[in-house]
């Protein structure tokens, strides 16, 4: 539950950093961006610690929102009022990051998506080679 709630603030806020220090104009222009990231390095690793520590945090949500999800639909488990207040939350500081940045935010998105959906899968087969065991 504390690793929750430290979670939801910190991947927001890393999300929040992102859309400040990595600037992207419309019309993107590639050359410029790039220029942008070379002449500003410090800005640059900061923003990819934040995408970071930012995929990683929202990342364990997206791992436990499928793996809950499943398990709902095997009708193993059901959800709680406290992980449906998390999730709410987790989708409405999704939705504030959206309409800061779209293709920030969708950058987070998918990469949070992708390493919960890894990190998932991991999990998975660590428990399915602890019941041959």
């Amino acid at each position: 539950m504390l690793a929750k709630l430290l979670k939801l603030p910190l991947g927001f806020i890393c999300g929040y950093l992102i859309i400040v220090w990595i600037p992207v104009e419309t019309p993107f222009h590639p050359a410029e961006f790039f220029a942008e990231l070379l002449f500003h390095p410090i800005e640059f690793l900061a923003a990819a610690n934040a995408l970071i520590i930012g995929f990683m945090a929202y990342g364990s949500f997206f791992r436990t929102l499928i793996s809950g999800f499943i398990s709902i639909l095997k009708r193993e488990a059901f959800i709680n009022a406290s992980d449906l207040l998390f999730y709410s939350i987790f989708l409405a500081a999704f939705f504030i990051l959206f309409r800061m940045s779209f293709w920030h935010t969708a950058v987070l998105f998918c990469f949070s998506f992708v390493y919960g959906m890894i990190s998932n899968s991991f999990t998975y087969g660590a428990e399915k080679k602890r019941m041959k065991a």
